[in-house]
Order: C-alpha cells, then sequence, then structure tokens
C-alpha cells in the first residue's frame, strides 16, 4: 500500500455516554489483514414516524476503546495515527483507492451507505477513535457504514473492542446537524471477528 499524506486531527465531539452492552464484530479489511473495522448499522428510534436520515451529508461518528485498545497503543506507539507504521494503515483506510477504504467496503446481506471518508481522528489521549463520513446517500436508513481502523486480534494480542460508552452519533446537512443517537443496541464490538453490526438509532433534530 501507498502511504499518502496524514489526515487532518479535528477536535472531538463529545456526545452522551451509554453503558456497554452485549458484543458484536467486524472483519479485517481486504488489503491488511492485521487491522479491520466494525460496522454501524442505522435505525430511527420508535417515536419517529419517518427517516431522520434523509438529507444527510455528512455523519460524525466517534467510538471509544476499551482497555485492550488502550494497552495495546501504549505499548505499541508505532502503530497510533501518527506513527511510524500506523500513519500507513490510518491513510488506507480513508484511500478510496486502497482495498482498505471504510466507504468501499460492503456488507453481503445489508445495504451500504454511499459515501467517502472525510477524516480519520485518532484520540487517543481521550481513548477516542473518530471517523467522520460525506454521505451522498438519499437516505441513510437500515443502511451499514463501516468504522476503523482496529488492530485486530493477532496484532493486539487480546479482544479489541471499541464501544458508544463514552461515543456520539450525529448527522449533519450543511452546516446543520439534523440528527442524532438516542439508543444503541449491541454497543460493542470487537475487530476482526464476524458479528452483527452496532445499531444506531437516532432521533431528528428539525422540527415539525
Amino acid at each position: 500500500m501507498l502511504a499518502r499524506p496524514m489526515l487532518r486531527r479535528s477536535v472531538a465531539f463529545l456526545g452522551p455516554a451509554l453503558w456497554v452492552a452485549a458484543a458484536t464484530g467486524c472483519q479485517g479489511g481486504e488489503g491488511d489483514p492485521d487491522h479491520g473495522y466494525v460496522k454501524l448499522i442505522f435505525q430511527r428510534v420508535v417515536s419517529e414516524d419517518a427517516s431522520p436520515y434523509t438529507g444527510t451529508t455528512q455523519a460524525d461518528i466517534q467510538l471509544s476503546y476499551e482497555s485492550c485498545l488502550l494497552d495495546f497503543y501504549a505499548a505499541n506507539p508505532n502503530w497510533l495515527q501518527d506513527g511510524v507504521d500506523g500513519a500507513e494503515v490510518f491513510a488506507s483506510f480513508a484511500d478510496p483507492e486502497s482495498d482498505d477504504d471504510l466507504c468501499s467496503q460492503k456488507d453481503p446481506g445489508r445495504a451500504t451507505a454511499e459515501c467517502t471518508v472525510a477524516s480519520i481522528d485518532q484520540r487517543i489521549e481521550d481513548g477516542r477513535l473518530r471517523v467522520v463520513y460525506d454521505i451522498s446517500d438519499s437516505d441513510m436508513q437500515g443502511k451499514v457504514l463501516f468504522f476503523g481502523p482496529l488492530p485486530c486480534e493477532k496484532l493486539a494480542g487480546c479482544r479489541p473492542i471499541v464501544s458508544m460508552t463514552g461515543g456520539s452519533a450525529l448527522g449533519r446537512s450543511g452546516q446543520t446537524q439534523i440528527w442524532h443517537h438516542e439508543t444503541v443496541e449491541n454497543p460493542q464490538a470487537a475487530a476482526c471477528e464476524p458479528g452483527a453490526p452496532i445499531e444506531i438509532n437516532s432521533a431528528s433534530d428539525v422540527g415539525p
């Protein structure tokens, strides 16, 4: 894989904390067997009569590293986003010409939201990873986005978990926020293991 310039490190949006429940999983990227991603699927809360995702031009997702990943990066700073090995990995997962590109992945059982990766920001000091997607899909409801990169268990030496605890998910139309997550199903994920996606249930921020 060819390295490309580092992606910008922006200030992460901090949303309301959610407690962790059952675990789900992910798989490795096509090009990098040592790193993978988790799947996210977007649904509406039961109080919403219509999809809150219509008109979304940007989705801003932030998940928290659990202890395995925090310990891994503390012991292996070379794999951080600004590390000698991690720089290429993080760039590859946002490169539309790479097999690892998050927006080029497909789920065989579900539709994938059409997107490009606007930025990947590792906030290791806060224990979080943030991915911002430019959305070109007319409606994300019931569709999947892929979130990463995450080291797989073989590289990490433990079960690498991310969760919505202390994380956030929101959507914008232009500069206006139009939805936010309220509840999450299966809000844990393990890299490089097959499993169900994290289900993000969102409510509209746009009045009637």
